[in-house]
């Protein structure tokens, strides 16, 4: 049977004569207040039309494309005092170099022994410590990484408005990081993994 309770949205006060206009209650996004920065009156508008936003793209040696998305108009004049959202996106499709497993000239970089299953012994020789990710064929040596970073998009906060840099700085609230993933397994089938690591947990 289906939930049929009425929802309160709204509460009047009643004078002697007449009901006063009423106070809304809930969440309908004519009563939410827009993103900070925005020039839409509420989050209707916003939901419609999007929200303010100033955005850089360039690509770097390594063919890693970074696009910084500043949350306001391009004009300082207009940023409120205590500062706005900023994120940025580093996108390794199209990039040899991931922070896990990659190639720059004449070296192998690996990341983290919880990652890579591979560290180096006393003996100074590396040891790969899973056939799932290492294997050798012909003389050749395999590395199927279990996963292969695509994107990362770091939301922060920046409070200090004159440095107009358009990477992270020192002093920006990291708020989360969005990590996508990708893998391949031997039937062919493709993975797709989002991780988002909040900051302000910790």
């Amino acid at each position: 049977m289906p939930y049929t309770q009425s929802i309160v949205t709204e509460i009047r006060r009643k004078t002697s004569e007449e009901f006063e206009t009423p106070v809304s209650l809930g969440s309908k996004q004519k009563n939410v207040s827009p993103l900070l920065n925005s020039h839409n009156n509420n989050l209707e508008e916003q939901s419609i039309l999007g929200v303010d936003c100033y955005t850089i793209i360039w690509t770097d040696i390594d063919n890693v494309v970074h696009t910084t998305k500043k949350f306001y108009n391009g004009d300082l004049s207009t940023v409120s005092n205590v500062g706005y959202y900023i994120l940025f996106i580093e996108d390794y499709s199209e990039s040899t170099v991931t922070d896990e497993f990659y190639f720059r000239n004449n070296g192998l970089y690996l990341p983290i022994v919880e990652t890579s299953k591979a560290e180096f012994g006393s003996d100074n020789n590396i040891y790969l410590k899973s056939p799932d990710i290492y294997t050798l064929e012909d003389d050749l040596l395999n590395i199927n990484p279990v996963f292969k970073i695509l994107q990362k998009e770091t939301l922060c906060f920046r409070k200090n408005i004159l440095d107009i840099s358009d990477e992270q700085i020192s002093s920006d609230i990291l708020i989360s990081t969005k990590i996508t993933s990708k893998k391949i397994d031997d039937d062919g089938k493709i993975y797709f993994k989002d991780n988002i690591i909040n900051y302000l947990n910790d």
